[in-house]
């Protein structure tokens, strides 16, 4: 069986289709469900969502395993538009997704809203998290998002408070990637900067805090601006980055330059890239930061994305006639590999 799907770079399901090749001579059945799929054990996301199934799950016998394989392909549908495919796993543990069939978004989108049973196996793939497909994780969020986005809110916050740290993280990465993130994400972000030790988790929060809007709110606290401060000269590369991006929307005042200019002269390139966006969007053309975006430029040691933003940067700022003239051959260097 192959699965051919097009995923768009822009996480939007109304983009995203689907269609199945069966190769085993069995036919080809319509929707996709999960079959053998019970509610899971007490407890668990999808025993605490699941109803009884309205509509029947199609697909092979209980207790059968399959490996669902995505292979590189693209066809033209009679609209014109190019399915392309991945190379991907798509199997689980122990309950293994055994149907995965072609539907247009809208059809997609009925079959989760009127089929509890389907919509609660989706969410406990979600609730597995660590090593599964992600891929596969992301789609399911997805059009858990658009198809049953109450069920989706009410589970997001067991996602963000699992005990395994990875699940934790992968949670906030995932939730906090959709166009319209769950309400708990930022709530639990903003716990998890005040409280989170672990620096994998932590960038993670940061970012999910960022993407969520809870920066918003953070303005007007000051514990949560302080400790952004503080993470900014963290050990962790990450949390430095996170940090930095996350700090310039919190804090607009101009006692921010100061910690931006340090994350300048950081010695991890994703935090002096960091730092370049954010001066920007902090707004802050001082001369200080004109001559270490310069410094930057010109430095043949300095990693070549950080010279190349670098210099991009320098044109929000006032030059004088001989930095303008320096910079001239870089410019058209960059310009030149550009093309």
């Amino acid at each position: 069986m192959a699965i051919l799907y097009q995923r768009p770079g822009s996480i939007s399901l109304r983009a995203l289709a689907l269609t199945t090749i069966v190769s085993s001579g069995a036919g080809t059945a319509l929707g996709w469900a999960m079959a053998g799929h019970d509610a899971g054990p007490p407890g668990s996301l999808a025993c605490a969502s699941a109803a009884n199934p309205s509509t029947p799950v199609t697909g092979p016998a209980a207790g059968s395993r399959q490996d669902f394989v995505t292979q590189k392909a693209a066809s033209s549908t009679t609209g014109g538009s190019v399915l392309a495919a991945a190379s991907t796993r798509l199997s689980a543990t122990e309950q293994d997704w055994q149907a995965l069939q072609a539907m247009n978004p809208d059809e997609l989108l009925k079959r989760v809203q009127g089929d509890p049973k389907l919509a609660a196996a989706m969410l406990e793939q979600l609730s597995r998290g660590g090593n599964t497909n992600p891929e596969l994780q992301e789609f399911v969020a997805l059009t858990l998002s658009q198809a049953q986005p109450a069920l989706l809110e009410r589970s997001a916050d067991l996602l963000l408070r699992n005990p395994d740290v990875h699940a934790r993280q992968k949670a906030f990465d995932l939730l906090s990637s959709l166009p319209d993130p769950p309400k708990a994400v930022a709530a639990a972000a903003r716990q998890a900067v005040l409280t989170e030790a672990n620096p994998q988790l932590l960038a993670s929060a940061l970012e999910a805090l960022r993407n969520s809007g809870g920066l918003d709110a953070v303005r007007s606290d000051d514990a949560m601006v302080q400790q952004l401060r503080h993470y900014a000269g963290n050990a962790d590369p990450q949390v430095r980055r996170e940090s930095v991006a996350s700090l310039v929307q919190a804090d607009r005042s101009s006692s921010v330059e100061p910690i931006l200019r340090q994350a300048l002269a950081d010695r991890d390139p994703s935090v002096q890239v960091a730092a370049i966006g954010a001066t920007l969007d902090a707004g802050i053309r001082s001369a200080e930061a004109k001559s270490q975006l310069l410094d930057l430029s010109f430095n043949p040691q300095a990693d070549p994305e950080v010279r190349a933003e670098a210099l991009s940067a320098l044109q929000s700022f006032r030059l004088t006639a001989e930095e303008a003239a320096r910079l001239a051959p870089l410019q058209q260097q960059q310009l030149a590999e550009a093309r």
